[in-house]
This record gives structure tokens, sequence and C-alpha cells, in this order.
């Protein structure tokens, strides 16, 4: 997933999970802030039940959500277990999974066969 992508994906999974509310991560691995801007993101967060049969959610407790993008082509699935979190990038056909630390988010980004970390700026 492209760097900014896998911030939005971090940001999101620690809002919901463990209520963070920073506008700004800081990128361990690049070494800059990244901005996540709900307001101005391209991405919205939709919420859905558990479907049988979706590939992208593992849940069925209702804790599934999509980030899907203005344009409808982005569609991110993302399914979150306390403090885990795990989903699939359709766009990329790519797998994720992640843990939300208290002041940091790591992300294991199957594509690329690596762990990416976003902290709290």
């Amino acid at each position: 997933m492209r760097r900014e992508v896998q911030a939005h994906v971090a940001y999101t999974a620690a809002r919901l999970s463990a209520n963070w509310n920073e506008r700004e991560l800081l990128d361990k691995e690049g070494g800059a802030k990244l901005l996540v801007d709900p307001e101005k993101s391209d991405y919205r967060l939709q919420s859905y039940p558990f479907r049988p049969g979706c590939d992208g959610n593992k849940s069925c407790d209702g804790v599934n959500h999509c980030l899907v993008d203005a344009s409808g082509e982005q569609h991110i699935c993302l399914s979150l277990y306390g403090k885990l979190f795990d989903g699939y990038n359709r766009a990329e056909e790519s797998h994720f999974s992640g843990m939300i630390y208290d002041y940091a988010v790591e992300i294991y980004d199957f594509s690329e066969s690596d762990f990416f970390r976003f902290e709290k700026a």
C-alpha cells in the first residue's frame, strides 16, 4: 500500500479502537509527519454488518468498516478486534494487519512483506 493509505488506515483503526484524535502521525520509516485530516480526505468511513461471503470482513460481531474514496474505486475493508485489526485493500489486492499501542500503530503490509510504524506526532 502507498504510505498515505497506510497512514489513513492506521489513523482510522486507532480512532475507532483507541479513541485517538490526533490529525498528524509520525511516519517512523519515512521520518516525516503525515497529516491525516478526515475532513479533507478522499476516503469516507462506512460501517456495515458482517456479510457471509465478503472476503474483506472477518468479524461477525459488527466491527467491520469500509474506507471508500470519492470515486468509489478505492475500497479498503477494515475489521477491528479491540486493539488488533486486519483488512484488505481491494484496489491493490493486498491484505494487512496491525496492532494499536498507546502512542503508535504498527501495520504489517503483506504486499510489501514488512512492518510500518506510525506514532502520535
